[in-house]
């Protein structure tokens, strides 16, 4: 109703009830009373007796009286809204709800995702968004803007700024979580190998310099009688073997101010007599088979990326899937840490199986949401690519049964300090629990403890380095030195089961490294943990067999058959 009316059918009232009129009539100049025209009809002329309704007409199309009254024309129907936004006429905040008729003139709503201000023709203004961890606890109304409340961490989450999605519940899991149909790819029916030969002996060369600088003598052959030949090699121990394998050979000059132990506990022992100065103790030649088996695995392992940056590494299993180190996985769907998981955050998470990731002609497959399977204690993740097509890699061998001890095993990833493409770490000397390597570690941290505390960076909680080594000796893991650091997580762990044969299959993937604190020390204090005391570690594969045993048997036969 327009004002001019309102106060029309006011005025009538109230001179009406001062000349004691009934309502809606009026006296006319002859002294007559006659009724007021109805809504919808204009005045034409006065009644002829008392009490009767004028003479009216009803309003043409495209006009409109409200009210009862003598009004002696219609007015125009309105054609638009008040609210109608005329520079962007396709996203107009008022809609028309009922059409106009001579009683009435047209009557607008505020649209979805709008609501009114207060007062008279209040205009309508867009509904306010609930951003990423919040939900809309109440709906924008005629007359009241969204309401939104927080989610409450671990019970409900939301993904996305919306001005009608409430907190969905979260997902409840306990150890492990397995979505339905989450594997029910279609076969692969072809295979596309990728070819490295440029990179591939580039990389060859410069593992085979790095190899000679870190296995450098530090103590030079300076006698050849047959007694101290015969010394020497009574003296030689597989402990020595195991530390001129580690990522650096000794410790550096900080530690023979700091340590106790003795230079024979870690000093390289010498070489046999009959092979020269300059030779190694042991044979880690690889054939031309033996290389052409891990480059072809190497083409298997790819980076796990989310916004241009390595998060991680993972490698192809099954008919489409990937497996990785569950922290990867968390630093892609609760970048935070803040308890609030999104699984969808996956989707916008691809792998990059080339030599460079961060290369822009890469090709990308994409995760899905559904079909992640994870257990948090051994710290791995089985994800699903979204598209597979015929160009993926071919799947690595996932060995489920526990193998002979071996000395050393190799591994695939992104984490190289000094370079970020994809590397080889052919040789990690495994570090059996039994060790001399880790009681010289013990050792080197007890001795330094102070030092750690007061080098901890301030961000970090205290408690972090009395862990220590915490943990290291369980039955599932695989400890190891190698020169892989941040970016490797996720890296396939490979031991040549059956050199004769040739058959190398994956028996652990790379998830940690002791001591943890290590990383979050300043630069200055680094230098009191030499490298011989920093371990990496991986779950093996047969515990994350037994983990998965009671998953589909088609499931299991397409990851480990």
């Amino acid at each position: 109703m327009k004002i001019k009316e309102c106060v029309l059918l006011a005025l009538c009232a109230i001179v009406n009830c001062v000349n004691g009129l009934p309502a809606n009539t009026y006296r006319t100049e002859k002294g007559l009373i006659c009724y007021l025209c109805p809504p919808g009809k204009f005045f034409v002329r006065d009644c002829s007796l008392d009490y009767e309704t004028a003479i009216c007409s009803p309003c043409p199309n495209g006009y409109y009286i409200a009210i009862s009254s003598v009004a002696e024309r219609c007015q125009p129907c309105s054609s638009v809204c008040p609210n109608t936004n005329y520079e962007s006429p396709d996203d107009q905040p008022e809609i028309i709800t009922v059409n106009c008729t001579s009683a009435t003139d047209i009557q607008c709503e505020c649209k979805p995702g709008f609501w009114r201000e207060s007062g008279f023709h209040g205009m309508c203004r867009r509904a306010k968004l609930c951003e990423e961890g919040r939900g809309v606890k109440a709906l924008a109304t005629g007359n009241s803007d969204t309401v939104c409340e927080h989610c409450e961490p671990g019970q409900t989450f939301s993904n996305m700024s919306s001005a009608n999605e409430k907190c969905r519940p979260c997902t409840q899991c306990d150890a492990l979580i397995f979505t339905k149909h989450a594997w029910s790819p279609k076969d692969v029916t072809s295979r596309h190998r990728f070819r490295f030969w440029h990179t591939f002996f580039a990389g060859i060369v410069i593992v085979g310099v790095w190899c000679r600088v870190r296995r450098k003598r530090k103590h030079a052959y300076r006698s050849s009688s047959k007694d101290q030949l015969s010394s020497s090699k009574s003296t030689h121990s597989s402990e020595s073997d195991l530390e001129s394998t580690s990522k650096d050979d000794g410790f550096n000059e900080n530690l023979s101010k700091t340590s106790t132990l003795r230079e024979s506990d870690y000093r390289n022992s010498g070489p046999s007599g009959d092979r020269g100065i300059l030779k190694k103790e042991k044979d880690n030649t690889l054939s031309q088979c033996m290389m052409d088996i891990y480059r072809d695995m190497m083409c298997s392992v790819g980076a796990i990326v989310r916004s241009n940056e390595v998060v991680g590494t993972g490698f192809r299993v099954g008919k489409r899937s990937i497996v990785t180190a569950l922290h990867v996985v968390m630093e892609i769907i609760d970048p935070r840490k803040c308890g609030e998981q999104n699984f969808f955050k996956l989707e916008e998470a691809s792998v990059v199986f080339t030599d460079n990731p961060l290369d822009p002609s890469a090709r990308h497959y994409n995760f899905s949401a559904n079909g992640l399977y994870f257990d948090k204690d051994l710290d791995f993740a089985f994800l699903k690519i979204a598209h597979p097509n015929g160009n993926l890699p071919k799947k690595l061998t996932l060995r489920k049964e526990p193998f002979k001890r071996v000395d050393t095993v190799s591994l695939i990833g992104y984490g190289h300090p000094g370079n970020p493409n994809k590397h080889f770490e052919n040789s990690c000397q495994i570090i059996y629990r039994n060790s001399r390597a880790i009681d010289i570690a013990h050792t080197v941290f007890h001795q330094n403890i102070d030092r750690f505390r007061a080098g901890l960076l301030q961000t970090y909680d205290r408690s972090m380095v009395e862990k220590g080594y915490q943990g290291y000796d369980s039955q599932h893991l695989i400890l190891m030195h190698c020169f892989m650091e941040h970016g490797a997580s996720g890296s396939p762990i490979l031991a040549c089961v059956n050199p004769s044969a040739g058959i190398v299959e994956v028996v652990g993937v790379l998830t940690r490294g002791f001591p943890e604190f290590y990383f979050c020390l300043d630069k200055r204090h680094k230098h009191y943990l030499p490298d011989n005391c920093r371990f990496e570690a991986g779950s093996r594969m047969t515990s994350i067999y037994e983990r998965m045993t009671s998953l589909p048997k088609e499931i299991m036969a397409d990851f480990f058959g």
